[in-house]
């Protein structure tokens, strides 16, 4: 009877780490991605002779892109990797009520509800390919802007 308990609990402890090393949580979806913050930038403005430039600078940081230097933002095509402490959470605006129809569609500059947000969280050490870039409008008096990636489960 004990060993059979004992197969039994190493069974149960066995199948569950298959599980948590799963495939990436974004293959649950039809369009296989959505969008999630990847961190804060404060903001500066300053005038150079008739333009207007900003000046973007890391507040804090959840990525690091994988098989290249050290970059500012992702690009587009580029794989990152997800660091810090939390998981991520997908956010598809209106996925509540709409799906996916709406996936391309930037969280940026739209106030969100419970309704955006999937259900589907990002364990840290996830690698994501970048499908876009954007980051929202300065929020308070310090100009913090979120910056938002479409990332995709595509290796």
């Amino acid at each position: 009877m004990k060993h059979a308990l004992a197969m039994l609990l190493m069974l149960i402890l066995s199948v569950s780490s298959v599980v948590a090393q799963g495939p990436n949580p974004l293959e649950g979806l039809r369009e296989k991605k959505g969008w999630i913050p990847l961190g804060v930038v404060s903001t500066e403005r300053s005038w150079k002779k008739l333009w207007q430039v900003e000046k973007l600078e890391w507040v804090f940081t959840n990525f690091e892109v994988v098989g290249k230097g050290p970059r500012f933002l992702p690009k587009r095509g580029s794989r990152i990797r997800l660091i810090g402490g939390n998981n991520f959470a997908v956010v598809i605006l209106d996925y509540r009520s709409s799906g996916e129809s709406r996936v391309e569609d930037s969280p940026a500059y739209e106030r969100l509800t419970r309704g955006d947000f999937t259900g589907i969280e990002l364990p840290v050490d996830t690698e994501i390919r970048v499908n876009d870039v954007r980051i929202g409008r300065a929020l308070g008096p310090l100009k913090r802007r979120t910056v938002w990636v479409l990332a995709s489960a595509d290796k």
